[in-house]
């Protein structure tokens, strides 16, 4: 019994030691003692954990006075606290203003930001997060200093984005990197899982991705299960949204008015619903009947979060659905996520990123057919419909009202009959992850290999109705049903070595990556054979003529790596980068490209002489580098045999060979599908970067400033060719011709304070690109484009190549023009537009640059206006009290014109008098008016494209107005509400539908695509956990 009572004794002190003991306390701001919400407390080594109230209040259960606690808030410095004999621990963190330390992503591989030597800027996720856009893209508008985002309101649709303006004549987009899986943005990507948003600005930091970094690279890293118990979270909001401009257009007697003057200035009969038969009672607003939808917009996100020392878990669901502001347009999201990461023993780690996602795209009407390729979007016939055409007219053959000669004239298409009647569907799945197996094989010696897969799986549907939806033009009923399917492979092999050697601190990395993708299309078209009541839309139910097409193709990708970077006592930093990439774009001769970079930066602050007690940071960086693009086709350099039917019309069966572009196909026969060039290589950006890095006040005043300047060369344009060459008619060949400079800057400046329960943060951003041509190759000094802009030696590309319009001419002035003197042929009368006569011909055709006293479309043209922004800015302001929150974000532009084709259209060119006029336009008529007086001539002079429809193109707009508050509720770890507005206010001069919008192509960066315009939001969000 003795011999029992010591074990008895020492084994009851073992057990009360670990006994379970509630722990609880507050946590505040070290500095001013503001309670924190939603901070971390986790009991090291365990799931087990909670997070603070709205109070800063806190209580968790130990097992022993052995523990330590573990407190984590975003934006505070980590502490840990060993419990010991203590019941109650208070505490107060401190804030990490200077986030130099924190590492992010900056491709294959981290960094600190302190040793970031290049062009790299960092997206507050939290800020993005207000936006309630569908994609990352979209969410970026306005955030990132030269970062341009151009979206609209269609359903489904993705912003345009570029980083540092236009690169190449191809695709612009930049590269995107998720989990290191090399992608591109897409619908199906659900933005609620991202964690944290880096963006590769310039050449010496993207050079990393070589080939495919020319349009700069975003790197987004995904959300992963954090330390403690299972959380699980919640967010939804919903919202109502609309269309809240409109073109101010005249009514059925403004429109009388000027259409009556136009034909009695041209001595033909006035149109009937004009003048003998002009119904005062029917004056149809078209913009209204199309864009009356109010629609319905909702996200809901539902997510868990686990994890420990040696695991965590993040597992996700997302619905998104937008209906569209006209009908028939609509977008519907299911996506989920699952990431895992499980840590075996002390030197190998495992883990997988997947994602799958289904998007659901109605798309706007319009023609599917061949024959019916030039329907008349609903947004384009909303203006040039008349008013004095109804909707729906019993009388017409499919009962739509539509314009009819020298009655009502108009070409456009009914645009409620084309909304009900033409049908587009597309379904998109996408599959995207990866595994990974991390292992140290010494200590700062690490090995990591991964496989990933990219899969996506699309199906397209369209369809619509035989009838008449336009003037004297039936249209046939048509299905289009096609299947694509694409798979990308991505492996990785990657060696990473860092050592510190006293103050010398380095570290290399070796990569060999390698990509496969395979892709193939299936597909069939009918025209007609869907004529009855109730059709069964599929292609097998057809009964009229069916043709099939498809296709396969494949690519590949190898690429080798390094980089090395280097820092002595956390003063001065070095990086070096070399790539080479192998791609199967390329001929064998062509197939490899060197992508190298240098990239520095000098700590001036970490100098012993520096000694600004206010300044915190201060680091110059200057870089260097060299990036490729290779967005072309899978078989550009090999010539391809066209088989396809071409016979007397264009779903003919049988191979052929054309002789001329107008003659009868010869059955029998098989042709070159076009002129190759197998020296086709890769496009090139180098660059040369210089920043500066500035933080002041302890961090709360942050500057940051990028000026660049580079050339892009080799840049591929087609250059047409004569259709005599036997090819498919028109004829081009893709060449390395071009060259370019580039050149800007970008700034990005914020502050924040906080005074007790107060605190604030202003956030701008603010940037400049220009581009010149330098270099066009072969002798060309011009590439042919759309007649309204040009790109040529010496210029920006996408200038404006327009007459110089000067008003209108008075008595005088037509009294005083000599004799001989013509505008477009015709000779000017009073009230006639009135362009300045800058050149003219010799007796060879040459221009001599001289005035001649004829004015001609081909002669007289000058460059003007500036299409591409002079300055982009974001500007955003935060603050909170207590539990109330509000976030105020405007976004514009500045120092942009804009070529308004909405007023082009509706009274000038190939449709002018077609349509519906703005309700400012004042036509000379009867003596009075400041605007050309209407003519019923398409080619008269006052139809020309001149600088008149040019027009000051810079906005300000209320983006994002949101308030929200916080709610505290005992069992819920956070609760907040919000009420959002989004697209509120727009300031502009610009009288079209939407200054914001991205031209059809890089050519035309300033003409008005007159397309789906931004829609107004309101939503009402809600956002919790537990």
């Amino acid at each position: 019994m003795k011999t029992l009572l010591p074990l008895i004794v020492g084994i009851g002190m073992v057990l009360t030691s670990q006994a379970q003991s509630p722990i609880s306390g507050r946590v505040t701001d070290a500095v001013d003692g503001t309670p924190l919400v939603g901070v971390t407390i986790i009991i090291k080594g365990t799931n087990d954990g909670t997070i603070t109230d709205v109070e800063g209040n806190y209580s968790v259960t130990t097992a022993s006075e052995l523990d330590t606690l573990i407190f984590t808030y975003v934006g505070y410095l980590t502490e840990e606290v060993l419990i010991g004999s203590r019941t109650q621990i208070d505490i107060g963190l401190k804030a990490n203003l200077v986030e130099l330390d924190e590492v992010v992503v900056v491709g294959y591989g981290s960094q600190k930001k302190r040793e970031i030597t290049g062009a790299v800027a960092y997206a507050d996720v939290e800020q993005l997060n207000k936006s309630h856009a569908a994609s990352l893209t979209d969410q970026l508008m306005g955030r990132v200093a030269g970062v341009t985002v151009n979206s609209n309101g269609q359903p489904g649709r993705m912003g345009d984005i570029k980083i540092r303006g236009t690169s190449f004549f191809g695709g612009n987009n930049p590269l995107y990197v998720i989990d290191g899986i090399l992608t591109g943005d897409s619908p199906t990507f659900n933005p609620a899982d991202i964690e944290s948003v880096q963006i590769l600005k310039d050449a010496s930091a993207s050079a990393i991705y070589g080939n495919q970094a020319a349009n700069g690279v975003i790197i987004i890293t995904t959300k992963k299960g954090a330390i403690g118990k299972p959380k699980v979270g919640f967010s939804s909001w919903v919202g109502v949204q609309e269309i809240s401009s409109r073109l101010d257009l005249t009514d059925n007697y403004g429109w009388a008015r000027i259409i009556n003057a136009a034909h009695d200035a041209s001595n033909v009969p006035r149109q009937a619903k004009a003048d003998t038969e002009f119904d005062p009672d029917l004056n149809t607003d078209w913009q209204e009947e199309v864009f009356s939808n109010n629609a319905l917009v909702y996200d809901i996100n539902l997510n868990v979060s686990a994890g420990g020392e040696n695991h965590n878990v993040y597992f996700s669901v997302n619905n998104f659905y937008q209906d569209g502001t006209i009908e028939g347009p609509e977008f519907t999201r299911l996506a989920s996520r699952l990431n895992s990461e499980f840590r075996i023993g002390k030197r190998i780690t495992v883990g997988q990123h997947l994602t799958i996602g289904n998007g659901r795209t109605t798309g706007v009407a319009g023609a599917v057919g061949f024959e019916d390729s030039d329907i008349v979007g609903p947004f384009s016939a909303s203006y040039e419909m008349l008013p004095v055409i109804a909707v729906y007219d019993s009388l017409q053959p499919s009962g739509y009202g539509i314009g009819e000669i020298m009655r009502a004239q108009t070409w456009s298409e009914n645009p409620i009959g084309v909304m009900e009647q033409f049908h587009n569907e597309t379904q998109d799945t996408r599959i995207l992850g990866d595994i990974y197996l991390d292992l140290e094989i010494l200590e700062g010696f690490d090995y990591r290999i991964s496989l990933g897969l990219n899969r996506s799986f699309i199906k397209y549907k369209s369809y619509n109705e035989a009838g008449m939806l336009r003037m004297q033009t039936v249209h046939f009923s048509g299905l289009t049903e096609q299947q694509t399917t694409e798979y990308g492979l991505f492996f990785e092999n990657r060696l990473n070595f860092t050592r510190a050697i006293r103050k010398h601190n380095f570290s290399i990395m070796g990569t060999y990556t390698q990509q496969s993708g395979k892709g193939s299309t299936l597909g069939a078209v009918s025209v007609g054979g869907y004529d009855d009541d109730v059709n069964f839309w599929q292609i097998s139910n057809s009964t009229g003529k069916v043709s099939a097409n498809g296709s396969e193709y494949e690519s590949g990708l190898i690429s080798v790596l390094g980089r090395l970077t280097y820092n002595f006592a956390q003063k001065y930093f070095l990086t070096a980068i070399i790539r080479w990439d192998g791609s199967s774009k390329f001929a064998p001769e062509n197939r490899w490209g060197t992508f190298p970079s240098v990239s520095g930066g000098w700590d001036i602050s970490q100098e012993n002489f520096f000694n600004v007690g206010w300044i915190s940071h201060l680091k110059l960086r200057a870089g260097y580098g060299k990036v490729g693009n290779a967005s072309i086709g899978d078989y550009q350099y090999s010539t391809v045999i066209d088989r396809r039917a071409k016979g007397d019309d264009y779903w003919s069966a049988g191979v052929n060979y054309n002789l001329g572009p107008t003659s009868t196909s010869v059955i029998g026969a098989t042709r070159s599908d076009n002129i190759v060039n197998r020296n086709i290589t890769w496009e090139k950006l180098t660059e040369t970067n210089i920043g500066i890095d500035f933080e002041a006040f302890e961090g709360k005043l942050l500057i940051y400033g990028d000026y660049f300047f580079g050339t892009m060369d080799d840049l591929l344009a087609d250059v047409p060719l004569p259709g005599s060459i036997g090819t498919r008619w028109p004829a081009f060949s893709t060449i390395n011709a071009v060259s370019m400079t580039r050149n800007g800057w970008e700034v990005s400046v914020s502050y924040r304070k906080k005074t007790g329960n107060f605190q604030y943060a202003i956030t701008a951003n603010l940037s400049h690109i220009s581009n010149e041509i330098t270099e066009l190759g072969y002798g060309l000094t011009e590439l042919s484009t759309n007649g309204i802009t040009t790109a040529r030696i010496g210029y920006p590309l996408g200038k404006f190549y327009v007459l110089d319009y000067q008003g209108i001419y008075t008595p005088a002035e037509i009294v005083d023009l000599p004799e001989d003197f013509t505008i477009a042929g015709n000779t000017p009368v009073i009230g006639d537009a009135k362009y300045r006569d800058v050149n003219g011909r010799d007796e060879n055709g040459n221009l001599t640059g001289q005035p001649d006293g004829k004015i001609s479309l081909d002669d007289d043209r000058i460059i003007t206006g500036n299409p591409t922004p002079d300055l982009e800015y974001g500007l955003n302001f935060d603050c909170s009290y207590k539990i109330v929150d509000l976030s105020i974000f405007f976004q514009g532009v500045a120092g942009r014109d804009i070529y308004n084709s909405y007023h082009a259209e509706m009274t000038s060119g190939e449709w002018g008098h077609f349509s519906n006029y703005p309700a400012y336009f004042d036509p000379y008529i009867d003596g009075l008016g400041s605007d050309p007086r209407p003519v019923w001539d398409n080619g008269h002079g006052n139809n020309l494209a001149s600088s008149r429809y040019i027009e000051n193109g810079a906005y300000l707009r209320l983006k994002i107005l949101q308030i929200g508050v916080t709610i505290p509720v005992k069992w819920l770890d956070y609760l907040r509400l919000n009420i959002t507005g989004e697209n509120l206010l727009t300031f502009t001069n610009y009288r079209g539908l939407d200054p914001e919008f991205t031209g059809s192509d890089v050519f035309t960066p300033g003409i008005d695509p007159r397309d789906y315009p931004n829609v107004r939001t309101i939503s009402f969000g809600l956002d919790l956990t537990f």
